[in-house]
């Protein structure tokens, strides 16, 4: 007897018909879990280093209002790398690069600038996006 008589012939070549349909579906849904991220979206903005805070590797900033992001206010910032608080030194006035993901916000680069640069300011963030809402920073009261 065997199992022959269970599944018949018939049945499985209908099993073998819908993976056949099934299949450009599946290459569909397997090629865009394979696209690559958006790209992050890019502020600059202008402050003060207020802490930095290696262990954390989190750097601490009073900064101006960065257009089309972030009103005035004390934030702490992550680093992409931890070699960037070698460049942070308390009470340092300083340019300094975000970049948001869809996960999180780093500190990129940080700059520091003498008073006649910040005179020269761009008219607006470089974004990739809608940068109105809020990116999980964390404020410092």
């Amino acid at each position: 007897m065997g199992l022959r008589p269970i599944l018949g012939e018939r049945r499985s070549a209908s099993g073998l018909r819908s993976v056949r349909r099934l299949a450009p579906l599946l290459f569909l849904l397997v090629g865009l879990a394979c696209q690559p991220p958006p790209p992050p979206d890019v502020f600059v903005g202008y402050g003060e280093v207020k802490q930095v805070v290696r262990h954390d590797q989190r750097v601490v900033i009073t900064h101006e209002a960065i257009p089309d992001f972030f009103p005035a206010k004390t934030s702490s910032f992550a680093l992409r790398a931890p070699t960037l608080a070698d460049a942070c030194v308390p009470g340092q006035r300083v340019r300094f690069t975000l970049e948001r993901t869809s996960q999180t916000l780093y500190l990129v680069a940080v700059q520091n600038v003498s008073s006649a640069e910040q005179g020269e300011r761009p008219a607006r963030s470089e974004t990739a996006g809608d940068a109105r809402r809020d990116a999980g920073h964390e404020p410092i009261p």
